[in-house]
């Protein structure tokens, strides 16, 4: 029975002298109301706590979210420096080659040197840093695209 005939006939109006057939229609009606009451109300539990569970989860991807995005802009920053350093090293090569090559014009012992033990090493940057924080961004990028896109 639907809901509607259902109020309708628990709402409708009882004679003073009922007969049995009628009191015992009401009496199944009132029943069936019980049965759906205490089934909506289990329904209702149970839907407030997947909203619970749910909204827990949200809260927990929004913080996630928030770490890989200040992960990306720490690491963009280091991708920044490391850039900087890259271009002074090559202006420092290209200014002064000769003093980077044995007596043979070859040179990459002392450029390596100078790469990896000069100015990056303060900031613990090996020859590989560069292409390992590269990576390192573009799958936080990735985890941020997959996770839901960019919030600022």
């Amino acid at each position: 029975m639907s809901d509607v005939m259902l109020l309708g006939v628990l709402r409708m109006p009882m004679t003073d002298d009922p007969d049995p057939v009628m009191m015992r229609q009401f009496v199944e009606r009132a029943r069936q109301a019980a049965c759906r009451i205490e089934a909506d109300a289990d329904e209702i539990a149970e839907l407030r706590g997947v909203v619970e569970r749910l909204t827990a989860e949200i809260a927990s991807l929004v913080a996630r979210l928030d770490e890989l995005q200040t992960n990306e802009r720490r690491l963009i920053a280091e991708i920044s420096d490391l850039h900087t350093v890259m271009i002074a090293a090559a202006e420092e090569i290209q200014e002064h080659w000769e003093a980077h090559c044995d007596e043979e014009g070859y040179g990459p012992a002392k450029l390596m040197r100078r790469l990896e033990h000069g100015i990056p090493s303060q900031y613990g940057y090996t020859a590989g840093a560069f292409a390992a924080l590269t990576a390192e961004r573009d799958a936080l990028r990735k985890e941020v695209h997959n996770f839901g896109g960019n919030r600022t």
